[in-house]
């Protein structure tokens, strides 16, 4: 009696040739993290190297990028968190001044720093810090309004009348501005309040 043939072996799995043959899928990252190519192109040498196979290291991949999004989705928990004790410590510090108070600390802000201060402090959370608020409220107060509103930068001194009007319709489109959760918020309804006065205020209007 014949034997039948025997079945040939499946070929194990076996890393590619070279590191750029990996050809691998990048998973989907929450809006605002960046895939890190730089990890990626160091990474890939590397499995090569230890032999992984392409659906071994998409699978390290997929872990990884799964881990650096539930970091991400803490540190934003963390942030709000800490933006929602502030403002509740504030309020109950200010009582009804809250919100005249925390515009003129984001107009000091931008006085004295610019749009670049304005940024760094809504992009790293250090805006929240309810003692650094306090202190620009504090220079705010000894500035002045009339200080805050002519001399801080992208103010309304030297507009004319319909470059003020025009500026406030700008600041109004804005989704800081229709949005009171938004960060900036107060400081846009500040700064459109005083392009409306600039305009206002002028002979002849």
């Amino acid at each position: 009696m014949t034997e039948p043939a025997a079945t040939p072996a499946a070929e194990s799995p076996a890393a590619p040739e070279a590191p750029q043959a990996y050809a691998l899928k990048r998973p989907d990252l929450p809006e605002g993290v960046p895939w890190d190519e730089g990890f990626e192109k160091a990474a890939l040498p590397i499995a090569q190297g230890l032999g992984l196979t392409p659906q071994q290291l998409q699978g390290l991949v997929d872990f990884y990028a799964g881990h650096q999004a539930e970091a991400f989705a803490a540190a934003g928990r963390a942030r709000q968190l800490e933006e929602t004790r502030a403002s509740e410590a504030l309020r109950a510090e200010w009582g009804p001044d809250y919100t005249v108070k925390l515009s003129q600390a984001a107009r000091a802000a931008r006085y004295f720093g610019g749009e670049e201060l304005v940024s760094l402090l809504n992009e790293s959370g250090l805006g929240n810090n309810p003692q650094l608020i306090r202190a620009f409220e504090r220079a705010g107060a000894l500035l002045g309004e009339d200080t805050l509103k002519g001399n801080s930068p992208g103010g309304s001194a030297g507009l004319a009348p319909a470059d003020a009007m025009r500026k406030a319709r700008e600041l109004m489109q804005k989704p800081g501005y229709l949005k009171r959760e938004h960060p900036d918020h107060f400081d846009l309804v500040a700064e459109v309040n005083a392009m409306f006065e600039r305009a206002l205020s002028q002979p002849g209007r």
